[in-house]
């Protein structure tokens, strides 16, 4: 059975450890962009992309574990192996 959801509130949202990794993915996705569209140092650019980039596969790598804590055990292994590859 899934789980009940949990109704959000400001104070927990502060401490929840995913929306700030979804934050910084999209912020450092944007500061990349920024970068490249302001025509930046190439080093710069990539940083930033290198930055976005590592939040990304960071924020997939947890989400993946979280659908497959809802899943039978077969099943987790069908979708570790559909998508085990992306984070990284």
């Amino acid at each position: 059975m899934l789980a009940r959801p949990v109704a959000w509130h400001p104070r927990t949202a502060v401490g929840n450890p995913d929306l700030w990794l979804w934050a910084g993915a999209i912020a450092s996705a944007l500061a990349a962009g920024i970068a490249n569209l302001l025509r930046a140092a190439p080093e710069v650019a990539f940083f930033m992309a290198l930055v976005a980039i590592a939040f990304a596969a960071t924020t997939m790598g947890r989400a993946i574990d979280q659908v497959a804590g809802r899943l039978r055990p077969g099943a987790v292994g069908l979708f570790q192996a559909a998508t085990g590859i992306c984070p990284s």
